[in-house]
């Protein structure tokens, strides 16, 4: 069983239109491919003034609050309590990077 706090969070970006995305990924809550469970996941996630941005070619910019990556094995009980607050990840020029996570389990390949 997984419970997630994303509509919870989606609802608060959305509503006070803070969430800002150019050519960027923001992920909030968790991707499902390849994570395997084996127990209980209770994943509590918030966010306020979340602003993701990437510009110029091949950038990438991501932000993860409160989530399991692909490729992730857990075996047990777990719970992920995430809380984040005027966080801001810019990835600026040809080729760069920029990754936040905040209460993310496994690896995040935006980020390596």
């Amino acid at each position: 069983m997984i419970k997630t706090g994303m509509k919870l969070v989606v609802a608060a970006v959305a509503m006070l239109g803070m969430a800002s995305v150019t050519l960027a990924e923001s992920i909030i809550s968790g991707q499902a491919g390849g994570v395997q469970i084996q127990g209980n996941t209770a994943i509590n996630a918030s966010a306020e003034n979340v602003n993701t941005t990437s510009s110029g070619a091949n950038s990438v910019a991501t932000t993860k609050i409160g989530g399991i990556s692909g490729g992730t094995q857990i075996q047990g009980n777990t719970t992920i309590n995430a809380t984040a607050k005027s966080v801001n990840t810019t990835a600026s020029g040809s080729s760069s990077k920029a990754c936040t996570e905040v209460g993310n389990i496994g690896d995040t390949a935006g980020c390596k």
